[in-house]
């Protein structure tokens, strides 16, 4: 079984090498990579819905960051502050910089997983090897992260 996040009901119209044309545009716009409005569907639109996901799950806001006003460093230091006030209000607190690593490496996750250009956006296995720790960042950092496509508006 290979889910579909994208929609429910469009991961029934394709195979998993498949990459489909529709002229039919449904499901949750936030969720849709951009390539989805153009009538492209391919396993890189699941990885877009993911990255929205986790970006919603960290953020808390349901936007995902695709507006040109924030670059991806400041945006990850915001939401890491955010996380580090919270975490240090918590009484007995003890694994602060374990869990602010943990919560800077799924903000870069999921913000390499919405980049506008679906070729540039990582495999799901890549996504597993990164959120495990066995595979590097460095690569989608210095070259993904920088890129001006993946800046973020501002909160």
């Amino acid at each position: 079984m290979i889910p579909k996040l994208t929609d429910f009901g469009l991961s029934r119209l394709f195979d998993q090498k498949q990459t489909i044309h529709t002229a039919i545009n449904s499901g949750t716009l936030g969720y849709m990579p951009p390539e989805y409005l153009r009538g492209i569907i391919t396993p890189m639109s699941d990885i877009f819905a993911l990255g929205v996901t986790i970006m919603e799950v960290i953020t808390g806001h349901r936007e995902y960051p695709y507006d040109i006003r924030t670059s991806s460093t400041e945006f990850i230091e915001h939401e890491l502050q955010k996380w580090r006030n919270v975490l240090q209000k918590q009484q007995g607190y003890t694994s602060l910089e374990i869990d602010c690593q943990q919560i800077t490496r799924c903000i870069q996750i999921g913000l390499i997983c919405v980049n506008p250009e679906r070729t540039k956006r990582p495999t799901m296995k890549k996504i597993i090897d990164m959120l495990q720790g066995s595979k590097s960042m460095d690569w989608y950092i210095s070259n993904e992260l920088s890129s001006p496509n993946i800046q973020v508006e501002a909160p």
